[in-house]
């Protein structure tokens, strides 16, 4: 097994293992916030267009900062 080494694929069974999870917890914590009456995060912040708009492009900024430290890093 090829562990941490720039040959890994995204088919390897750790990468698709941990993928898997991933979604598989963010199931098992959006299923109990929408039937709960007090929510940790409401449902309703992610779901609004303009908020829900604004957490993607930070997500998707802070992606891309992190690859850039990273690629100037190596």
């Amino acid at each position: 097994m090829r562990c941490c080494s720039w040959q890994s694929r995204w088919t390897d069974p750790v990468t698709l293992g941990s993928l898997i999870a991933g979604v598989v917890l963010l199931a098992v914590f959006v299923r109990p916030e929408a039937r709960v009456a007090h929510p940790l995060l409401p449902l309703r912040l992610v779901l609004d267009r303009t908020r829900g708009g604004s957490f993607l492009v930070v997500f998707v900024i802070g992606m891309g900062m992190f690859s850039i430290f990273l690629f100037l890093t190596y």
